[in-house]
This record gives structure tokens, sequence and C-alpha cells, in this order.
């Protein structure tokens, strides 16, 4: 036992181990340190302490990184996650996601329209899996009307978002009554659980295997109810799966939904959005303020500096590299492009001057996904120092110091980069 424990201990070590390689094709895996003027490396046996420029590679393990993000882009959801109005509601719905809590709100539908009317959070499910999640709270707002069952909260999987759509729906009225509801085109059946749920909360789960989706219901999310199954004729290889909230007339109805968890989807939490340089770095560090000189970062590292001028794009969602040149403008999430000129960027708004619609303002990163400020060209560089984050620097010359690094880096300035903060060192081509 022992030995098995001694061994499976090393392998451990050895998976997390930095890694050091040279210009003269040695490796050296163990822990490295930055010191003045030179880097170190010390295994288990060894230690070699090597000048920066006997350096060919530095590869450091990922680290979770605490960022601070200014208050207007709190509440975004996790990556992959999305949310769409479902029919025409009185006022738009939203979505957050707070300290591990979905929160949706939504109203009801506009006079005379009949079909569906929800707001729907959604994440990608391919093939067979389940979504879970415990409806912690409720708040009905047709309180002076009495209409409970007309507010409901749950789950959902659809194979699109149109009143023709495919869908399996498990929710919780105001009332406490659950539900699960199948609808194949324009019919549909409904199934509900006898009595009702006085407190309006409970852990819901649609679960789909092949041509069925079955429904349960828990009071703990241990024991689980089940409340039917249903099938279906055909259903795509990708669903939507997610949670819905559905209000009534103007008054908005809001749902808490805690300790989700969606089969292949874990909840991660989105990087900072990425400044992109014309010479080709990137800096993914959260911003307060972009205006027409300067990037305002939030707590950078020192010597860290951007210039508007030198920024290629703004993007809060990743641009197609086809789609990266062009003319400068936002792209926004319903994939149209405004073209205009980027005035600033401040408490989650941008400012664009368009030739033809004048200036405008657009909520980041609700409405405006990209700005595009000019074109990238990048530029080699001796050096690429890649951070935890994902922030790229194409760098002219780097200098150990205790620590961490210096990094002369054009159109950044010459940030000093603590060692906990780095990920990869590398020359983009051989030393001579």
């Amino acid at each position: 036992m022992r030995l098995v424990f001694a061994c499976c201990c090393s392998a451990l070590l050895a998976a997390h181990a930095d890694v050091l390689e040279t210009t003269d094709g040695r490796r050296f895996e163990g822990t490295v340190h930055f010191l003045a003027d030179a880097v170190s490396v010390k295994s288990a046996s060894t230690e070699q302490r090597l000048p920066i420029a006997q350096v060919q590679l530095i590869r450091l393990p990922a680290k979770p990184q605490p960022w601070k993000f200014p208050a207007w882009m709190k509440g975004t959801l996790p990556v992959g996650w999305q949310s769409a109005d479902i029919g025409r509601l009185e006022f738009p719905g939203t979505a957050r996601f707070d300290e591990g809590r979905f929160i949706l709100t939504s109203t009801g539908r506009i006079k005379d329209e009949t079909r569906e009317h929800l707001h729907f959070v959604f994440h990608p499910l391919t093939g067979d899996g389940e979504i879970i999640a415990r409806l912690a709270m409720m708040e009905l707002g047709s309180k002076s009307r009495g209409m409970y069952f007309a507010e409901r909260a749950g789950l959902a999987l659809r194979s699109g978002f149109t009143e023709s759509s495919t869908n399996a729906v498990l929710t919780m009225d105001g009332t406490g009554k659950i539900t699960l509801r199948q609808h194949m085109g324009r019919g549909g059946s409904a199934k509900s659980k006898p009595g009702a749920v006085p407190d309006l909360k409970g852990w819901l789960k649609l679960k789909r295997s092949g041509l069925t989706v079955a429904g349960f219901f828990s009071v703990d999310g241990k024991d689980w109810e089940l409340l039917g199954e249903m099938k279906y004729k055909a259903l795509p290889e990708q669903l939507h799966a997610g949670l819905v909230v559905q209000g009534l007339r103007e008054d908005t109805t809001r749902a808490v939904f805690e300790e989700l968890r969606l089969t292949r989807a874990a909840l991660v939490m989105p990087a900072p959005p990425r400044v992109v340089l014309r010479n080709g770095s990137v800096i993914a560090w959260p911003f307060e303020v972009v205006d027409e000189s300067a990037v305002k970062f939030i707590l950078p590292p020192p010597g860290l500096t951007v210039t508007t001028v030198n920024v290629a794009r703004i993007e809060f969602q990743r641009l197609p590299r086809e789609e990266a040149a062009g003319l400068p403008g936002v792209w926004q999430r319903d994939g149209q492009f405004l073209h205009g000129q980027f005035k600033g960027l401040a408490e989650g708004r941008v400012q664009l001057s368009s030739p033809t619609l004048g200036l405008r303002n657009l909520d980041a990163p609700g409405e405006a996904t990209v700005m595009v400020l000019g074109k990238e060209d990048p530029v080699a560089l001796p050096w690429i120092v890649v951070c935890q984050g994902q922030t790229t620097l194409h760098a002219q010359s780097i200098e150990p110091i205790a620590g961490g690094l210096r990094v002369v880096a054009p159109m950044a300035g010459q940030p000093v980069l603590p060692q906990d903060m780095l990920l990869e060192i590398r020359r983009t081509a051989p030393k001579k």
C-alpha cells in the first residue's frame, strides 16, 4: 500500500510540475523560481540556475484568478449560457448569475398575444442528459390580481425559440402546482402533480433518454418522484436546456434557482473581456472605462498601459477570424454589424457615432458583444508571454526579477508580472 501511494504521489507531482526547456534542447521539470537576472528550476535532487538567454520555454500550471469585475459586469451569465425572450412580452425579461444562483425575471405577454411567453436561460445539451435545479424562490407579480396560476418558473428542453418548437417544460406555478408539459408543433399535453407545494420551493429535474423526456420533483434533491414520461416522434440531437420564468401582463415575476446541474456543462465563470491590440497582443483583464484616450484597467499589474489608438477590438464574445477585419463599429448579439466610430465604454454602455444613425448607446455585453476600433496586424516579436486568464503579450524582451518578470511589450507598456500570474513564456523561434 505504501508503494502504491508513493507512486501515485510522484505521478501527481510530475503532472503538475513546472517545465523549463533550454535553447540547446535540455528539459527540466520541477519548481521554477524567478530570481534577479536568472531563472531556477528545482527538482527533488537538483537545482539549475539559468540566465534568460538560455531559456526557450517556461510552462507553469494554471491557477484560478479572483478577478475583480466592475459593477456593471456583475451578474454576467456563465460561459456558454445565454438568455432570450420566447414570445412577445410586455417588457424584456432579464437573467443574471450571482454567487451561484440564476436570477430570472419576466412579465406577461403583450395584449392580444396568444403564443407562449416566457424568459429562457439556456445552454446546449447534446444527446442524452439531464438538467436539475432547485427553485429557491418565486416572487409573484400579480398579487393584486390573485391570478397566481398564470405565473410559473422551472426547467425546459427546447428545440428552438418559436411557437412551433418541440419542447418539454416542467414548472411550478404561483399556487404551488407542478406541471409537466409536452409541446410538439402546435399540439401538446400536460401532466400535473396532485396537491401543491406550499412554500413554492423544491427540486426539479428533466431527463432526456433518446426520444423520451421524463420529469421529476424532489423536496430535498435526494428522493425523486417521477411525474411522468413523454414520448416524441422526433427530437434533434442537440436541444437547448435551461431555466424558464413566466409572468402575467405587465407584472414582473422573479425566480431564483440554485445548485443547477446540467450534463456535460460545468458552470464556468466568464473571463474578463479581451482587449485585442493592433499588434496581436491580447489583454484579458477587467477594466472600468475605455475612453478615446486610454483603457482604464482595474488593479492592473504595474507598468501595464494601453492607449485607445492601439486597440483593434474589445471582445466580450470571441469574433470569428474571418469577421475580425473590416470597418470600425459594433457587432451586436443578434449577429448584426453597426458601422460607426467608437467613442467610449463606461458603466456598461458603449457609445458609437454612426454615420447613418448618429450617436448610439448600446448595453455591453447585453447588446454589444464586440467593438471594432481598427485593424489587427500581428507583429512577430522575440517573445510571447501568456498569463493566467489568457492575456497574451507579444514582447520585445523579458527580464527576470525576484518573484516575477518584467516584460517590454510594445503597445502595452512594460508590465511587471508576478510569477503567480504567469502561465507560459516562450521564444517565437529557436535561438541561433
